[in-house]
């Protein structure tokens, strides 16, 4: 339920990541993204490591198609370390 849900929102995010700003990006993200994550994390107390593995390359991809889409049309399975510079955390992190 909570993949088919962040799912739902980063497709979303996908249409509209070239029309806004980077500021708004990230809010998008923590309001759209981070909230269903926290949200599960406190109902279901544990995600399964195979879930949030899957969310976090879900998340991975969004983020590197935003800011380095040249990476993301290779399909490299190298993300660079966005977290530090965009203030997003891993869902491992939380």
């Amino acid at each position: 339920m909570t993949v088919q849900k962040v799912n739902k929102k980063i497709k979303f995010l996908h249409n509209i990541k070239r029309q806004i700003p980077e500021n708004v990006f990230k809010t998008l993200v923590n309001a759209y993204i981070d909230s269903i994550i926290d949200y599960g994390i406190e109902l279901w107390c544990v995600i399964p490591d195979y879930l949030c593995q899957k969310l976090q390359q879900t998340i991975d991809h969004l983020l590197i198609t935003y800011t380095l889409p040249s990476l993301s049309r290779r399909r490299s399975s190298t993300y660079y370390n966005l977290y530090n510079n965009k203030n997003i955390t891993k869902i491992r992190d939380k």
